[in-house]
């Protein structure tokens, strides 16, 4: 059980956790995370608009999940696009439970933002 859900005491399924948990690893900048500096994905602010800043990133966002988000199995990320407000749109699968998940993974190409929904 998670730790915000042994507080709230009501339980949640374990997609919304990873989910949440997801959202919170990658919206953590590394080096700045209290608990764990290695906690967090990098900056990368002299690689505005580049291909090689989205490969950097796919690739560390890769090495995080694998290492934060042990119950997600196999993860695999790509790019799906962009839209007209700059979020940057990712698909990122795996597989919890003997089940195979999807997550859209939108990432703020200006303010670094990151937002993790169940696909």
């Amino acid at each position: 059980m998670a730790f915000y859900d042994k507080l709230s005491g009501k339980p949640t399924p374990a997609v919304v956790s990873i989910a949440r948990n997801l959202q919170a690893l990658l919206n953590a900048k590394e080096g700045y995370a209290a608990a764990v500096e290695v906690f967090g994905i990098g900056r990368y602010d002299g690689h505005y608009g580049h291909r090689e800043l989205l490969d950097t990133l796919i690739a560390e966002m890769l090495v995080k999940v694998r290492a934060f988000e042990p119950r997600l199995k196999d993860p695999q990320l790509v790019l799906v696009g962009k839209d007209q407000r700059l979020w940057v749109r990712f698909l990122l699968s795996g597989t919890y439970d003997k089940t195979r998940y999807d997550f859209e993974i939108f990432f703020h190409s200006v303010f670094r933002h990151v937002r993790v929904v169940c696909a």
